[in-house]
Order: structure tokens, then C-alpha cells, then sequence
């Protein structure tokens, strides 16, 4: 089922309790992040509309900040991207990447070939 290689990571639902499944990754990086453009992409699967998102997550000031993008859920392999410049003066300790399968799905989505990158702009 993987798209390169041999392997790739299945999220499956909780269709009991509802709960949803999350792979999460936290980069570390005070002092860093300001002005900077943060880019994540991977490749999903998935065959439920909305049901895989990718998402940015950071702090500032005490309030979350999120931007994420949904999987169409075709069926098809696709390249999921976020794209978000944090402002000048925003210093969050860490910046957290998220794949998630939302508590309303009812198949396995599949996720392969994760990539992030912090660029000057």
C-alpha cells in the first residue's frame, strides 16, 4: 500500500469510542521560528472526505494557532502541504506537526513520505 518504499503508516479508527488518532512531532526551537516560513507536506490516502488533515500547531501569547489542509478522500495517494510564514515577534518554544484521522471515520487512511522544512523569508 505504500507509495515509496516498501512501508508506510496506517492510522486506524477508533469506530468504538470515537477517539481521534494523532502522530505527532514536536521540533523545539526558541528564538527561531520568527519570520520564518514553515513548510510540512505528506503523501495520504485516505477514501473518506476530511477525514486525514496535516496540521501546523504553535502557541503565542497563550493561544493556539493552527493551519492544517484536508485529504479529499478520492482514494487516491496525495501530497498534502501547509505553508505559514510565522510573524516577526512570534517566538513559540516549539512548533507541533500533526497527522490526524478525525473521530468520524470509519476506514484506515495511510500516510507515507513526511517532509519539513523552516526557511528564511
Amino acid at each position: 500500500m505504500a507509495r515509496s518504499g516498501d512501508l508506510c503508516l496506517t492510522l486506524h479508527p477508533d469506530i468504538e469510542n470515537r477517539r481521534t488518532s494523532v502522530v505527532r512531532q514536536f521540533v523545539q526551537g526558541k528564538g527561531t521560528f520568527a519570520g520564518k516560513s514553515v513548510r510540512l507536506s505528506v503523501a495520504g490516502m485516505s477514501s473518506e472526505k476530511g477525514m486525514l488533515r496535516l496540521v501546523l500547531r504553535y502557541k503565542v501569547d497563550g493561544q493556539d494557532r493552527h493551519f492544517g489542509v484536508r485529504h479529499p478522500g478520492d482514494g487516491t495517494w496525495r501530497t498534502l502541504s501547509v505553508d505559514q510564514i510565522l510573524p516577526q515577534g512570534t517566538d513559540p518554544d516549539f512548533i507541533e506537526i500533526l497527522v490526524v484521522l478525525q473521530p468520524e471515520a470509519t476506514r484506515n487512511v495511510f500516510v507515507d513520505t513526511m517532509s519539513y522544512s523552516l526557511e528564511n523569508r
